[in-house]
């Protein structure tokens, strides 16, 4: 239990240090308070980012200490692999769009709990996403990555056509 106790007060250590070092600069540039939790969350989006580009380019080699703890991935037709490359890229937004709901459906509460969370536990939300990510591996991709897949094209249309409303409506509030 000591044990279990002292990693936690770890944990909560190395995300808050990480925390300090990263809100020192948006200090020094005059950046208020209130807007950290938005430049986290660009980072926190960025580092997943780039794990998706990961698992397209480098994912082949993940594969190899995959099947060690289970993970059973296919060959698919070009020697791709089922779990990584596109499909990995896939299972990345496939974590982060159920985090993101996670997290949307928190903030409607609208209690004092949401801002806590909203505004911070980024070691937990990193671990929460990476967990995602990787119970994603023993998801099969027939019926839900790829149903998944098709879901999130057709709302990234409307997304994209509501972000390109927004785009125009700043610019004329601009001129």
């Amino acid at each position: 239990m000591c044990l279990v106790s002292c990693a936690t007060a770890a944990v909560c250590c190395a995300g808050e240090a990480c925390c300090a070092v990263m809100c020192l600069p948006m200090k020094a540039l005059g950046v208020a308070e209130k807007s950290y939790s938005k430049i986290g969350y660009v980072f926190f989006q960025l580092w997943w980012i780039l794990i998706g580009f990961a698992t397209i380019y480098i994912g082949n080699w993940f594969v190899s200490w995959g099947q060690f703890i289970g993970i059973q991935c296919p060959e698919q037709s070009g020697g791709s692999n089922a779990c990584f490359n596109s499909s990995g890229l896939v299972r990345v937004s496939w974590s982060l769009a159920w985090f993101q709901l996670a997290i949307f459906l928190v903030i409607l509460t609208k209690k004092d709990f949401a801002a806590i969370i909203h505004d911070g536990w980024w070691t937990l939300k990193f671990i929460i996403v990476l967990a995602l990510f990787v119970g994603s591996m023993w998801i099969p991709n027939m019926p839900v990555i790829i149903g998944y897949m098709k879901f999130a094209r057709i709302v990234s249309v409307f997304y994209l056509s509501y972000q390109g409303m927004l785009m125009l409506i700043v610019a004329y509030v601009i001129n």
